[in-house]
């Protein structure tokens, strides 16, 4: 029954949605197709949860409605945009800063493998293969880092390869490059999310790149593309292994672990959250100081520690919680509840889709796409946890678009060298 409410939740909130956005594709029905498929995913009860607290059901809900509440109101407030113009980009100095960034990364991943060979006293095969976990606590520790930050810049030069694609209309070496390099790091650092983010900004930014032709590519691109992508965060879920058969988990899951070992351990990732955010809710634990936002500006406070010596560093692991499977992934509510109550539960979701429409409402520019790219990949990671209090989003965002002014051309210029797209006009 409860799996049957939520198909028709998801039904009414796609109409709203489209009715709201004036298209199908849009911020709010990512946010209703992820959030739906995790909570089908718990319903299925695969793996049996502990009961969860009504409170944790209330304010998912209530986050829910504040996102779609947010949109419509800057709706209302902000005209549609009816003329798209292509970004005012200096081509040659954007191609530039791409190859100068994803050389960077690569230097940075090469140091990384030097690190880690040392520490772990192998070769980098079986290093990378061997001690894929401990390389991965390591990484995230920032125990072995490469190139201090540049693994984190690596996100913008995703967004602005996906801008750089978008403008050429097909795929090219410069274009590419700062996906091989994402996903080189994520081979290297044995951290799939890396893999999985530098793709979705990547195609967020060519989404909302106007161009006048559709991308031109061969589908023997696009089989390496996808292969390159997803083989490789196959690999690293295989090679680091882990539970195969977790706490609680129903006979129909085992049986289908023992054909695809990985498909238990995707749907822990996919069904545990509200489990999570559920125990947090129940007795929430001090992990550390104290701070006000932790979680929303732990890269600042981090930053701050290491950099000043200020007793103000936070752990990158947050606190596991017996769901019965020991889970820390709470969704962004857990992080934003703990930071700033339960009144943020409303006021965040709320800003948030108030920011989206009114990105994608003003003037179109290379800034605006550069930000609906990376507020795009924090609303499908909500489910997980607060993107936007992420060292992805901290150096991702000034990075690119640092280079976007760099590569812009003077306001004078733009009328000679941008062509626009007119669109219909739609009411909301």
């Amino acid at each position: 029954m409860t799996i049957l409410l939520l198909a028709l939740w998801w039904a009414g909130m796609m109409l709203i949605a489209c009715w709201i956005c004036g298209r199908w594709f849009n911020h709010l029905s990512l946010y209703t197709c992820i959030w739906t498929a995790s909570l089908i995913a718990f319903e299925m009860h695969l793996i049996i949860y502990h009961s969860i607290v009504f409170e944790a059901w209330i304010f998912v809900f209530v986050a829910w409605v504040a996102l779609y509440l947010g949109t419509a109101i800057a709706a209302m407030i902000f005209p549609r945009r009816t003329v798209r113009r292509f970004p005012e980009l200096r081509m040659k100095r954007l191609q530039v800063a791409i190859l100068c960034l994803a050389f960077a990364s690569f230097v940075s991943s090469a140091i990384l493998v030097s690190d880690i060979v040392k520490i772990v006293e192998s070769d980098p095969v079986t290093a990378i293969t061997g001690d894929a976990n401990q390389i991965y606590a390591m990484r995230f520790e920032n125990e072995v880092s490469g190139i201090l930050y540049v693994s984190f810049v690596g996100y913008a030069t995703c967004a602005l390869g996906g801008i750089y694609t978008a403008q050429r209309g097909r795929l090219t070496v410069t274009g590419v490059l700062p996906l091989i390099a994402q996903t080189i790091d994520g081979i290297v650092s044995m951290q799939r999310a890396g893999i999985l983010l530098g793709a979705l900004i990547f195609a967020s930014a060519y989404y909302f790149t106007p161009r006048a032709t559709k991308l031109r590519m061969h589908w023997w691109k696009t089989l390496i593309m996808t292969a390159l992508i997803l083989g490789s965060f196959l690999a690293i879920t295989f090679n680091r292994g882990g539970v195969q058969v977790f706490e609680g988990e129903r006979e129909p899951l085992v049986e289908a672990g023992e054909s695809i070992s990985v498909l238990p351990q995707l749907y822990l990732y996919a069904s545990s959250p509200l489990a999570c955010f559920s125990e947090y809710l129940k007795a929430p634990r001090e992990d550390g100081l104290g701070l006000w936002g932790r979680y929303s500006f732990a890269p600042i406070y981090r930053f701050l520690g290491k950099h000043y010596g200020l007793n103000t560093y936070v752990p990158h692991y947050q606190s596991f919680y017996n769901t019965p499977e020991s889970v820390n992934v709470g969704t962004y509510l857990r992080e934003i509840h703990y930071d700033f109550g339960g009144l943020a539960i409303f006021l965040f979701p709320f800003l948030l889709g108030f920011i989206i429409t009114f990105v994608e409402r003003r003037r179109q520019s290379t800034y605006s796409t550069v930000m609906l790219s990376f507020l795009y990949t924090a609303v499908l990671f909500t489910i997980n946890l607060n993107f936007i209090g992420s060292n992805f989003w901290y150096f991702g965002v000034p990075t690119a678009l640092a280079v976007v002014a760099f590569a812009s051309r003077p306001r004078e210029q733009e009328n000679r060298h941008s062509p626009t797209i007119v669109t219909a006009n739609q009411s909301v």
